[in-house]
């Protein structure tokens, strides 16, 4: 299968450079890659070449899918833990509450009713 270059104009958004120097850090080996590290990206045949501000990087554009998507599932379970520990958190706080509200109502309740005002002794 041939592909040929894919060429584009567009400036790379800050999120883009983000996400490419994320994945050219898990594919490299000791070495880590910034935002600010990223020019541009293209894609000849089967590599993706990303210019950067000293040299460039090629990967395959498998490796570079397979290394995103990996990166998009781990992102999605850190984000579904967190949902869950928010709603654990809500719903210990919705449980306080309703504690608090029905020790609130009991202590009107006896005080309008049984005339007990101080409920320190």
């Amino acid at each position: 299968m041939t592909y040929t270059a894919t060429r584009t104009r567009e400036t790379l958004s800050y999120a883009d450079r983000v996400t490419i120097a994320s994945v050219l850090t898990w594919d490299a080996i000791n070495k880590t890659f910034s935002p600010d590290d990223i020019e541009a990206i293209r894609i000849e045949g089967d590599m993706v070449w990303v210019k950067l501000t000293q040299g460039s990087w090629p990967i395959s554009r498998y490796m570079f899918r397979s290394i995103l998507e990996a990166q998009r599932a781990s992102i999605n379970k850190q984000m579904e833990q967190i949902i869950e520990v928010e709603a654990q958190e809500v719903a210990e706080a919705e449980r306080e509450m309703s504690e608090i509200i029905h020790a609130t109502a009991t202590q009107e309740f006896y005080s309008e009713h049984l005339g007990i005002d101080n409920w320190s002794e």
